[in-house]
């Protein structure tokens, strides 16, 4: 899996938060092998001179084999919190996605197929 790290306007991530981000990328996405090709995180200070906390956005843009490129955004008050939740979110997206997409492929029924057993109708 590639990691492409973007910024608005010139803004740098420190490595250390790049470096923490990038791990929780790759022990959270581990599990989808190589589906996940690649994940571009965007990464913006959106504080404008007023601030409620959550100044920093990230949103991270995968790209997977066999669907359109997936999106999430998360804010926090720091470039990591923001990161860290935009991560949580991917997997809970990706999980939903291609777990919808295995059972439609390995055809798991639906338990109205199921028989009805005598006495309990």
């Amino acid at each position: 899996m590639d990691i492409q790290w973007r910024s608005k306007h010139g803004e740098t991530v420190a490595n250390r938060t790049q470096d923490r981000v990038e791990e929780a990328l790759e022990q959270s996405l581990a599990r989808f092998g190589d589906r996940v090709m690649t994940v571009e995180v965007h990464v913006a200070d959106e504080a404008s001179g007023s601030s409620d906390g959550n100044d920093h956005r990230c949103t991270l843009d995968a790209q997977v084999t066999g669907h359109k490129n997936l999106s999430v955004t998360n804010h926090g008050s720091s470039a990591e919190e923001a990161c860290v939740g935009a991560v949580q979110k991917l997997v809970h997206l990706l999980t939903s996605r291609l777990g919808k997409e295995a059972d439609r492929r390995h055809g798991s029924e639906s338990i109205r197929h199921l028989p009805v057993e005598e006495g309990l109708v």
